[in-house]
């Protein structure tokens, strides 16, 4: 393997964005295929990480999100 200068070293965190921010194009892409366009990268960030299985309600999510219920909702 040939080592690379620090200059020229690419830092993880570089990586494993690029491979979200890769991850969250394909799943918007297959998300508007299976019928749902209108999701896009705001709603998985801000509201679909903050929902709990059994449902949670928009002020939760609004805490959690650390956003108001009128931009949530």
């Amino acid at each position: 393997m040939v080592d690379a200068t620090a200059s020229e070293r690419i830092h993880i965190g570089q990586l494993l964005q690029a491979l979200y921010d890769r991850f969250l194009g394909e799943l918007h892409v297959e998300l508007a295929k299976a019928g749902y366009p209108d999701i896009t990268p705001a709603h998985g960030n801000h509201v679909l990480r903050h929902i709990k299985r059994d449902g949670s309600r928009i002020t939760e999510i609004a805490a959690q999100a650390r956003l108001t219920k009128q931009s949530i909702g």
